[in-house]
């Protein structure tokens, strides 16, 4: 599925928004209307947080303030919400209504007939959301590396280091 930063926060406020478990407080330059400060910055709190489509893009986005691993972290929260959300307003019976309501802003080559066929898999890991298991390429599987002539420092993943995490993903 992939969406535009619009279809983004349109999904999110077509929820009512979504209840983030924030990890770790973030504090970064920002214009969300209903989080700035007076200093052009704003905060989101460690644990669980309800955001509007805005305030949940500017979350996922920010990287003033942190890392791209950190990122990756708000971006596993937030698609961890959005499937929260879906499934706890009932969404999971209504999936042909939101594959409908949704369909103008995400694209997609998964068919409504084969996201129906996983909807019983989708209410096994509601109902156990320990099944759920998140990996992620950090610091550790990365080493830094200076491009000649532009000075830019880039991450170049570390093989070895990163098969590992796969092969923890696929058993």
């Amino acid at each position: 599925m992939m969406t535009n930063f619009n279809g983004f926060k349109s999904i999110v406020d077509t929820l009512g928004g979504i209840d983030v478990n924030v990890a770790s407080t973030l504090k970064d330059e920002c214009s969300v209307r209903s989080l700035v400060d007076g200093m052009g910055y704003c905060t989101i709190p460690a644990g669980v947080y309800h955001m509007d489509g805005e305030t949940a893009l500017w979350y996922v986005r920010s990287r003033h303030s942190s890392s791209d691993f950190d990122r990756t972290r708000r971006a596993q929260e937030v698609i961890t919400a959005l499937f929260q959300t879906i499934v706890s307003a009932d969404g999971l019976n209504h999936a042909a209504d939101l594959y409908s309501e949704f369909n103008s802003s995400v694209e997609t080559n998964i068919p409504l007939t084969e996201i129906l066929s996983l909807l019983p898999l989708a209410n096994q890991i509601a109902s156990n959301p320990a099944l759920v298991r998140r990996y992620a390429i950090g610091a550790a599987q990365t080493y830094n590396y200076i491009v000649p002539g532009s000075g830019a420092m880039v991450l170049v993943p570390d093989q070895t280091a990163v098969m590992s995490i796969v092969q923890q993903a696929l058993n």
